[in-house]
């Protein structure tokens, strides 16, 4: 399959200073791209709300920057300080800064302001993958918001929430006529999030199913490909799968898949990871360059360890797009990851975003996913 490449504007930087003085706050850090297209533009949020901008300097001498990142354009004056209008509340917030260049989002900036929300024991974490509980929160929530469209009074769904790593963000982002409701295989770590996240968040539910899992839940009693989702129809606005469709036969895929369109409102939006073997992958993998070497058969994909399939689990690319479309949805975007050993993904797996169809069948774009694939 050819994979048409579109330009998305990728970002690096830091907010070093988020200082609170009465009604307002004052922000510093800096912001560049590495491709040399210059920052123009700085959004300030409040959790999910924007705030009137006092004052904003942008391009202010970086030399710090510059010694970090010798070789990147614009890094010796990429420095920012701005002051906003502060709400009422003051505490137990994510501020988040968003820069913006010629009309297009780079990758949020956050910093947590006196958070509430205790972080779970590193043996939870290690659990469902390991990495650092509050950066995967915030990459997540980021393309969420600014690749999925999520917005702040979404109803959302967590497939396979484990600890509460994609919940965490969102609990400092949904408003309060958002809701969001998780599910998974380990109890321990459920019972985690309804004490410390649920328990301070009202609208944040989490709930254990009982579903077999050679890895995860060996004991389990539920079998994947027949599991009704505990939701009724059209219950929810934005479904979200990180690391799910990852370890996942494609029986189960497509099954969950199924369950995602009956629960979701038509026009509803999924954003869910995966290992997408494209021909580019392919050459990757057989080059040795990928760190997940997808290259023995097994259910309808390819996994790296045929001891620990479940370890971790690709599709063909064309296959998958076609699992998707007799599911329901279309797709909106497809940003590869760089599990392969690609130069340039957004994140380590491909991340799909993908609309509900309405019950009538209407397309709004051409089928396939080579039209979509954004780098």
């Amino acid at each position: 399959m050819t994979i048409t490449r579109t330009a998305v504007l990728e970002t690096i930087g830091s907010l070093d200073i988020a200082a609170i003085d009465g009604d307002g706050v004052t922000v510093a850090g800096w912001a560049a791209a590495p491709d040399g297209t210059g920052i123009d533009e700085l959004k300030i949020l409040w959790g999910s709300e924007p705030l009137d901008r006092i004052q904003l300097e942008l391009r202010l001498p970086s030399p710090d920057v510059a010694a970090a990142y010798p070789g990147m354009p614009g890094s010796d004056r990429c420095r920012f300080q701005l002051r906003a209008q502060l709400p009422i509340r003051k505490s137990d917030v994510l501020l988040s800064v968003l820069p913006m260049a010629g009309g297009e989002p780079g990758r949020r900036l956050y910093r947590f302001i006196d958070p509430g929300l205790p972080q779970p024991p590193r043996e939870h974490v290690d659990a469902v993958g390991g990495g650092d509980f509050i950066l995967v929160a915030l990459e997540m929530l980021g393309y969420f918001i600014d690749r999925a469209g999520l917005r702040p009074g979404d109803r959302v769904l967590d497939i396979g929430c484990g600890v509460g790593r994609i919940a965490y963000g969102l609990a400092y982002y949904l408003n309060q006529h958002g809701r969001y409701d998780g599910f998974d295989v380990m109890r321990s770590l459920i019972d985690w999030a309804n004490r410390n996240i649920a328990s301070r968040r009202p609208n944040f539910e989490f709930r254990h199913v009982n579903i077999h899992n050679r890895m995860y839940n060996p004991g389990g009693t539920l079998r994947a490909d027949r599991f009704s989702f505990p939701y009724p129809d059209a219950s929810v606005d934005f479904v979200t799968l990180t690391s799910v469709f990852t370890h996942l036969p494609q029986r189960e895929v497509r099954h969950y898949l199924s369950e995602i369109a009956r629960v979701l409102v038509p026009g509803g939006t999924v954003a869910a990871t995966a290992f997408l073997l494209d021909s580019e992958a392919r050459a990757l993998i057989a080059r040795g360059r990928s760190t997940q070497p997808l290259i023995h058969p097994y259910k309808g994909g390819c996994v790296a360890d045929r001891q620990h399939p479940e370890g971790a689990v690709g599709f063909d690319a064309a296959e998958m797009n076609s699992w998707i479309e007799e599911g329901g949805f279309r797709v909106s975007a497809l940003y590869p990851g760089s599990w392969c050993g690609r130069s340039g993904g957004l994140s380590y797996q491909d991340l799909l975003v993908l609309e509900r169809i309405a019950s009538d069948g209407r397309r709004e774009s051409p089928r396939g996913f080579s039209r979509f694939w954004r780098k």
